[in-house]
């Protein structure tokens, strides 16, 4: 993810983005995601003051979704993942990582 960051999208950033990830079952866990002007970051937790946070079913469901086996459209609809916050958020963020 840190390798598809976009620098010049990310420039027009008035403030930082905050996303968590959640990824329930045996291999999941939780990551958060900081998008700033100059950098990602990315850490293993849960920040406070997130502005989205998806939470996938299981890593099978994340893993589908990022290898484009199954459109997030699709894997939403089956309720593969949730979203809480901001969605228009998830849109911005999504155009900062080419994802």
């Amino acid at each position: 993810m840190k390798s598809n960051y976009n620098l010049d999208k990310a420039n027009k950033l008035k403030a930082p983005m905050k996303i968590v990830y959640e990824v329930n079952g045996d291999r999941g866990g939780c990551w958060s995601i900081v998008c700033n002007p100059e950098k990602i970051d990315i850490t293993e937790g849960e920040i406070e003051d997130f502005e989205a946070k998806i939470t996938y079913k299981d890593f099978d469901s994340l893993y589908k979704v990022f290898t484009g086996e199954i459109s997030g459209v699709k894997a939403y609809i089956k309720k593969l993942f949730t979203i809480s916050g901001s969605q228009s958020i998830l849109k911005k963020f999504a155009g900062l990582t080419n994802a």
